[in-house]
């Protein structure tokens, strides 16, 4: 065996490393390794020797040698190979940077279990809209002429606007707020600096959800833990509706009256927002509702 075998690139460090220790102990190892569900948060992965960031990520177990126990097993279910001598345990260690949550530099306080971490991604894109000529104008193509009216009726324009959208995904959550999650879909966030610093009011709009179970190893295998991995994706609009106000998902292009043609506010039949503006404080509380 030739350990350990480190790896080096652009997404980290990366290692493997492996052990022997008698086949009986390796599931006590195991624990030490990968950490336990005690009190369900679990216990920290095993460090790399030397580096904060690289932890133990997967675990692979196979026997030392042949040396099996000669026993007949009448049920699949029920018996297992045992080994009179060890075990040859594979580990494999990646770079990990949970952000620590609740953290103010990210997001707001909020009321998940213990032990609940969070990853971030964001990606880049555009959201191409049709407008039509008429209210804009061509540029002067002379020094000191006016821009002329485009009078055109059957022109049309494309604008590109530049959408971010961020992955929010939240690791070991108890209870999800299911009821919350689906009453603010598709709603706009009503705070600035909500859910995420630097965020304008009404230009952040909840666009989806997602959930897949995540195991957590626990001290005892015949009774298993396992939490939610949750996923928030919330797309960014920004444009500029006047010198130094910003508006977002609320505001729709115009192009008439000609005198008045840019980004207007959208209301609704009741006089409300359209889309409509949401508190998300329930998002990122354990079992919230939302109404």
């Amino acid at each position: 065996m030739k350990s350990p075998i480190e790896d080096y690139g652009p997404d980290g460090m990366k290692a493997t490393r492996e052990f022997v220790v008698e086949w009986a102990d390796r599931r006590e190892f195991l624990n030490e390794l990968l950490g336990t569900g005690a009190e369900f948060a679990g216990t920290p992965q095993s460090q790399y020797p030397d580096l904060k960031g690289v932890f133990a990520v997967r675990v692979n177990i196979r026997p030392f040698t042949s040396d099996v126990v000669q026993e007949c097993h009448d049920d699949i279910e029920l018996n297992l190979n045992s080994y009179k001598s060890l075990a040859v345990v594979t580990v494999q260690y990646d770079s990990v940077d949970p952000v620590k949550w609740p953290d103010p530099e990210i997001l707001p306080p909020g009321e998940f279990n213990p032990g609940v971490w969070l990853s971030y991604r964001a990606t880049g894109g555009v959201e191409a809209m049709v407008v039509e000529g008429r209210g804009l104008k061509w540029k002067a193509t002379s020094p000191g002429d006016d821009a002329t009216p485009i009078a055109e009726a059957d022109i049309h324009l494309v604008q590109q606007i530049p959408i971010t959208n961020h992955l929010l995904t939240f690791h070991r959550v108890h209870s999800p707020p299911f009821t919350a999650m689906r009453n603010f879909l598709g709603s706009v966030n009503s705070a600035r600096d909500n859910p995420i610093k630097g965020i304008e009011t009404e230009t952040l709009l909840f666009a989806g959800w997602s959930l897949d179970r995540e195991f957590i190893f626990p001290v005892d295998f015949d009774d298993p833990k396992a939490g939610w991995r949750l996923s928030y994706t919330f797309s960014e609009k920004r444009v500029t509706i006047a010198p130094n106000r910003i508006g977002g998902w609320n505001h729709l292009y115009r192009t008439t009256p000609k005198d008045e043609a840019g980004w207007a506010r959208v209301q609704g039949r009741l006089s409300d927002p359209y889309p409509g503006v949401s508190d998300w404080d329930a998002l990122f509380t354990s079992g919230a509702s939302g109404d």
